[in-house]
């Protein structure tokens, strides 16, 4: 299976993070850390045409749960994360759609190990409904 060049650049990307600050292993990057290490990967999306056709099939059937799962496993970031960076290039302040707030726990679970990377344990944790599990685990 060929690896699209999104999730490539985004596997690259993580991986220079995580290799950044060996210091602190377990701390995300602040918010706006993450969404300037991830405006590349952001940027590649807009003219992805598998992206684009899966966004297109998203809007005329936004009540699909298999083409919103379609959608969200094809997404190198969440999509909480493409609104804010959307926000930011847009220069508008909005309240985040409250569809939005599920799609990003639905991501999420797609991807949990990018996600405990991203975001850190305890935000995938509260995403999640968890409590310390990943304490736990240590």
């Amino acid at each position: 299976m060929r690896i699209h060049a999104v999730a490539a650049l985004f596997s690259c990307l993580v991986l220079a993070v995580a290799a950044a600050s060996p210091a602190a292993e377990n701390d995300p990057p602040s918010p706006q850390e993450l969404r300037e290490q991830m405006m590349p990967v952001y940027q590649e999306l807009q003219t992805d045409a598998k992206f684009l056709e899966l966004r297109e099939e998203l809007e005329a059937t936004p009540g699909d749960p298999e083409v919103l799962d379609r959608y969200l496993e094809y997404l190198p970031i969440s999509p909480l994360l493409m609104h804010e960076i959307d926000r930011q290039l847009k220069l508008h302040q909005a309240v985040i759609p409250r569809i939005v707030a599920k799609w990003h726990v639905r991501w999420i679970e797609l991807h949990e190990s990018e996600a405990r990377k991203m975001y850190g344990d305890a935000h995938v944790d509260a995403k999640l409904g968890r409590r310390g599990e990943s304490e736990a685990e240590d």
